[in-house]
């Protein structure tokens, strides 16, 4: 090691040093006080506190028996915090706690330099629970803020030119970018999560699940959380909002209060007709902690790792525990007659709480309507005629929901009227389930997709009819027509008072905020489609398009060894030419001339001018002055002359190579 390095690292951190290495650990450590223990969070507050404390009061040092006191606490409180569960959180509370305590152990720049690199590894633990692009987009700003504290740990002083040293930082990020890129899209991928932990979703909003009773789907719809966002291949074949269902369980099971899917979930061989063009969209699901993928009904191609039921729902082989895309098509109008085994059975199945009110209003019913389709138009005219009410805030039921609502309250939402609908249809021996899921969405005019929020969820019918299979109908559509053009608005409906729709937003500022809103949304999107979805069927979709498709096991390794070095040797050739091109040709000479005289034992400083230079060099080598003088005077000629004559320049590299 070099006595200059020795000198540079045993150099000690200056108090505005110590202040912005504690500012950038705190900062890098900050959204990880979401993530981990109340305790940890106030246990490394009060580590960098206690530091800023003895540095602003200036301390030299505290003593070393107090540091082994703050160690043992701090493994102490990790341990019972985490005590049984080493994983993922033990390992992040741990290191969070230890480089609370690296702090108080700073005095030189050499500690510096370790916990500025401690703290780098700190930033990249935060993608363990989070990858969203906004804490991308502060892990980078902290890792400049890294690179800006480097550099000033550099400098000869402890001063340092922000402007000189920021625009250093861009520059060396910017030199970097190349390198990064090819690195991101060559590095191989694994079949399994980006960072090797699957996240639990804790936070995640369920969303609809395979069971609903009243009122389930009205508090869902309160919700704008988004559900999922769809691409379409064609944006010309985006179905209309009316037709736009997406399937979600298919409920037949119902103890007169609660309705349930089927508990066993087995992939089916399904047939139906598609009718019209098949639509080829992307769908991107939030992590719902659930199996369910919400096709376009009715899905008709799905993708690897999912499979479709007898019921034509799609499931993925595995929960949706983190954002997902699934590439699916589907046909809008459709004609589906397949009944399965059972399947018409379990759709005629009553509970045993059916009143009689229910039952003799089924019966009179279908007497005056003499066909099955008759009697669907008087049921749903039924809705349409009577004060039904459409609301988000229904009054509470008892024991026997559907008579309830249909005889008394009449106020409910989409579970409501889909349940005491399918009722009535078993009740005159018409097969009929309910079907949960999303009906409608969001069309986001920047980033081309339809978004889908929580507060879309919604329940519909099918009806199996001779002739024509499984019939879509939605009740809902008799009291709220609205309800499958616009989107429910979560925040207008008051208790008890009818659901009030999202019409388009009005005004400048009104248009100003939508289109923030879309912009964020469509970055938020792209974002996991390009950067954290970047999986391996990913990477070689993309190597295939641009013909790279060759790069397979390690010939993908080695090319995502060999094209950085090689894009990092061609850029510093690249620095190195244009640097020497930029040169003055006359200074290069003119360092050739005094390594010459610097080799005879000559001392020449930065600071000595050519005739400096030649005062010094002729009181040495006399003989040689004369010939000194010339070329110092020839310099200055073809240095600093307005009208510089190449004849003048090769006559001073003449003289300069002959100087012996």
């Amino acid at each position: 090691m070099s006595p200059v390095y020795s000198f540079l690292n045993l150099r000690a951190v200056s108090r505005h040093q110590m202040f912005v290495l504690a500012g950038i650990l705190f900062l890098s450590a900050l959204p990880h006080f979401f993530n981990l223990h109340l305790s940890i969070a106030l246990f490394f507050s009060s580590i960098i506190a206690f530091k800023l404390l003895i540095v602003w009061f200036n301390v030299k040092s505290q003593p070393r028996w107090m540091n082994f006191i703050f160690l043992i606490a701090g493994i102490t409180i990790v341990v019972i915090q985490y005590s049984g569960s080493i994983g993922k959180d033990f390992g992040v509370s741990l290191l969070v706690a230890m480089l609370g305590l690296k702090i108080l152990e700073i005095s030189n720049y050499r500690d510096a330099y370790v916990l500025i690199f401690l703290t780098g590894f700190m930033q990249v633990t935060q993608f363990l629970y989070n990858q969203e692009i906004l804490l991308a987009a502060y892990i980078f700003s902290l890792s400049l803020a890294s690179v800006f504290f480097l550099f000033w740990l550099n400098q000869s002083n402890s001063k340092i030119d922000f402007l000189r040293t920021s625009k250093q930082v861009f520059k060396l990020a910017l030199l970097a970018l190349p390198v990064m890129i090819v690195l991101f899209v060559l590095f191989p991928r694994l079949n399994g999560p980006l960072w090797g932990f699957k996240d639990d979703g804790g936070l995640a909003v369920t969303g609809i699940t395979g069971e609903i009773s009243p009122g389930s789907i009205s508090r869902l719809s309160q919700s704008s959380a988004t559900a999922f966002r769809v691409t379409f291949d064609d944006p010309e074949l985006v179905p209309a909002p009316e037709k736009r269902y997406w399937r979600g369980p298919v409920l037949v099971k119902t103890d007169g209060y609660n309705w349930t899917s089927s508990k066993i979930h087995r992939p089916a061989k399904v047939d139906f007709q598609g009718r019209g063009e098949q639509v080829s969209y992307r769908i991107t699901l939030e992590p719902s902690q659930q199996n369910w993928i919400f096709a376009l009904d009715l899905p008709s191609e799905l993708p690897d790792k999912t499979y479709i039921t007898k019921y034509y729902a799609v499931r993925s082989a595995e929960k949706i525990k983190s954002r997902q895309t699934f590439n699916l098509k589907s046909y809008p109008d459709y004609l589906a007659t397949q009944v399965g085994k059972g399947t018409r059975r379990e759709a005629l199945e009553l509970p045993e709480n059916i009143s009689d009110r229910m039952k003799e209003f089924a019966i009179d019913l279908y007497s005056r309507s003499g066909s099955d389709l008759n009697y669907i138009d008087k049921v749903l005219s039924f809705f349409n005629q009577e004060n039904f009410v459409y609301t988000l805030s229904p009054p509470p039921l008892g024991d026997n929901p559907a008579d309830e609502f249909l005889f008394e309250s009449r106020q409910g939402f989409c579970e409501h009227y889909a349940t005491s609908f399918v009722l009535l249809m078993r009740l005159a021996n018409i097969p009929a389930r309910v079907v949960a899921g999303y009906q409608g969405g969001e069309w986001n005019p920047t980033g081309n997709y339809l978004l889908i929020k929580q507060s879309d969820a919604h329940a519909w019918v099918e009806v199996l009819l001779d002739g024509s299979g499984w019939v879509r109908l939605d009740p809902t559509s008799a009291v709220a027509p609205e309800r499958v053009i616009r989107s429910i608005d979560p925040d207008a409906a008051a208790e008890g008072s009818p659901v009030l729709f999202e019409l388009s937003t009005q005004g400048t500022f009104g248009q100003l905020l939508k289109q923030a809103i879309w912009i964020t949304d469509s970055l938020d999107l792209n974002w996991h489609r390009w950067v954290v979805g970047f999986s391996q069927e990913r990477q070689r979709y993309f190597l295939k398009n641009v013909g790279l498709d060759f790069l397979k096991g390690y010939k993908l390794a080695l090319a995502a060894i060999l094209v950085p070095v090689l894009i990092f040797s061609i850029v510093l050739l690249f620095i190195r030419n244009r640097k020497v091109e930029n040169r003055d040709r006359a200074k290069i000479i003119w360092d050739k001339f005094i390594n010459k005289l610097e080799a005879k034992g000559l001392n020449i400083n930065d600071s000595d001018g050519p005739l400096d230079t030649a005062r010094k060099a002729g009181e040495i080598l006399t003989e040689k002055s004369d010939s000194i003088l010339l070329i110092c005077n020839l310099y200055i000629k073809v240095r600093y002359s307005n009208n510089q004559d190449s004849q003048h320049l090769d006559n001073f590299r003449k003289m300069v190579a002959d100087f012996k």
